[in-house]
């Protein structure tokens, strides 16, 4: 799964069924998830070790069993350790049928951000949690008819989730609402220039920020100053090409911003705690 894509604009599953599994662990060319939000909604399962969710910059330990419902345009990131987990990501919207009144009643004030659904669950033996993993389980075997499966679950799913009282009113403060927002802004500005030359200052007017508070209100949220942000996202998206985009590392660093190839060396290296090279070396 492209992490790096903010405000994603691919296209999860297919047009008329919008619905995919993503399965991810240390092997994969994006193991860690950086800041990044959507208009669908993601249900993130944790098959081994740990992962550290950020939702709204909210931190939330998940472990082995644990499910984690991230709602829509929720930002949101994750640093596994030792871990493997799936991701589930859809558009709400499959769920609304024309001509009817009744499910959009349930579903639409999930998707304009009027109701959220909890965030964590945990591992039990509750019809809640148990439909979760029926969900995962067909779309991770796709047996025959499985579209059809998948549908029955995600209808079995939302009724429990109403019947349990996990889908509840939104309370957020405008002062938190409006550092999200701005902090939303700013991942989909770097998202759509990461490939140019960006400074502190650049972006500071581009949000019109200081850049003191920008760096201070960015590193609450993601972790990383700015220009460390977006150097893991250049990183990132370079690996991600190396390995599936067929291009050597230069074309790779210089399509992605980096010019000067000394730099980007340096770099890498930083972020992957090996060399390009080496990087590259484990796909031979």
């Amino acid at each position: 799964m492209k992490y790096n894509e903010y405000v994603e604009n691919k296209q999860h599953g297919q047009a008329d069924f919008p619905i995919q599994l993503y399965c991810v662990d240390s092997s994969h060319s994006q193991y860690i998830m950086p800041l990044h939000w959507h208009k669908e909604l993601e249900i993130i399962k944790v098959n081994e070790g740990t992962l550290n969710l950020f939702i709204n910059n909210m931190h939330y330990p998940l472990f082995a069993g644990d499910v984690a419902f991230v709602n829509c345009k929720n930002l949101h990131r994750g640093i596994p350790e030792d871990c493997e987990y799936e991701c589930i990501v859809f558009d709400l919207s499959m769920l609304i049928k024309k001509g009817n009144e009744i499910f959009p009643s349930f579903i639409n004030p999930i998707i304009t951000g009027q109701l959220e659904i909890s965030p964590i669950f945990h591992q039990d033996n509750t019809e809640l949690y148990n439909c979760i993993i029926n969900l995962f389980n067909t779309l991770k075997e796709k047996a025959d008819y499985y579209e059809l499966a998948t549908m029955g679950n995600l209808f079995m799913l939302f009724k429990n989730l109403y019947s349990d009282n996990k889908i509840t009113q939104i309370k957020v403060s405008k002062k938190l609402s409006s550092k999200t927002n701005t902090i939303a802004d700013l991942v989909k500005w770097i998202d759509r220039n990461y490939t140019e030359h960006i400074t502190l200052e650049l972006l500071a007017e581009n949000s019109n920020l200081t850049p003191n508070y920008l760096c201070r209100i960015f590193k609450e949220y993601t972790g990383k100053t700015p220009i460390e942000y977006i150097n893991s996202v250049r990183i990132e998206n370079i690996c991600y090409e190396i390995k599936w985009g067929h291009k050597n590392i230069t074309e790779a660093a210089t399509d992605n911003g980096y010019n000067d190839i000394s730099y980007f060396c340096k770099v890498f290296k930083k972020h992957k705690g090996m060399s390009a090279q080496q990087y590259v070396s484990q796909f031979k």
